[in-house]
């Protein structure tokens, strides 16, 4: 699995974030399934603790590519986005006990003092939320994207337990595409849909309810690969099917 990169990753996460890891906490991996971390020792290190935003999704050696790569003004907008993150937090604190002061205090100068107090602190929460906004408004794009649906019927022969026909396409996905094959993304994503409602072959790979499709794009003379991890009831209910869109061939190559 990879740690999807988003605009405001915590210290915690951050060193985490778009690093491939074993999946042994809710997927039963372990360390013989490739030299990357195990999850359970990047929780114990912070990542996923309480109010945690990240996610992640799944990896496939030789197909995705993991990109750690951050510049230095990422880096120093995420610095200053959480120091900002932690100080609205406090000013929410703070207007909350000086509101219960000023409620039930049984002295009218005490609740009017507290309850100026109250209102500073109001301002400079939102204050701080305006300025992690700023901070954060050219990072904060949509991650996934509906790539299309499929046929859950022609998708047996890989599981029978598909709880969704929604297949989704992150950004890291598209990014990897038009890195590996410059211009097929713009070519052929109009026909995400059809590639897997409808595809030519499915073939079952070795990685547990995923699928390996096939698609003969005839406008282009070209056939289409998709890996699709399929969503089962063992699952995140949230999950939907991730694809890969990772490459194509022309035909009878």
């Amino acid at each position: 699995m990879i740690v999807n990169k988003r605009g405001n990753p915590c210290p915690k996460c951050l060193p985490f974030v778009e690093k491939v890891l074993i999946d042994d906490v809710w997927n039963g991996g372990s360390q013989k399934d490739g030299n990357y971390p195990l999850m359970s020792y990047a929780i114990e290190c912070g990542l996923y603790h309480p109010r945690c935003h990240d996610s992640h999704t799944t990896y496939f050696p030789g197909i995705s590519t993991a990109d750690d790569t951050w510049t230095k003004e990422e880096l120093e907008k995420i610095g200053l986005a959480n120091k900002q993150e932690a100080r609205q937090q406090y000013a929410s604190k703070q207007s909350d006990k000086y509101e219960r002061l000023a409620k039930y205090s049984l002295d009218q100068e005490n609740q009017e003092r507290y309850k100026r107090k109250a209102d500073e602190w109001k301002s400079i929460e939102k204050e701080t939320k305006a300025d992690i906004i700023s901070l954060l408004d050219t990072k904060e794009v949509a991650d996934v994207h509906t790539a299309g649906k499929i046929d859950r019927e022609i998708y047996k022969c890989i599981t029978e337990d598909i709880v969704t026909d929604e297949v989704i396409i992150t950004d890291t996905q598209i990014r990897h595409i038009k890195e590996r094959h410059p211009n097929d993304y713009e070519r052929f994503s109009g026909y995400f849909n059809e590639i897997v409602s409808s595809p030519d072959y499915i073939v079952k790979t070795k990685k547990p309810y995923t699928a390996l499709i096939l698609k003969e794009i005839k406008n282009e003379g070209e056939v289409f690969k998709t890996v699709l991890r399929l969503v089962t009831s063992n699952d995140n209910p949230e999950y939907k099917i991730l694809s890969d869109f990772y490459s194509h061939a022309p035909r009878g190559a």
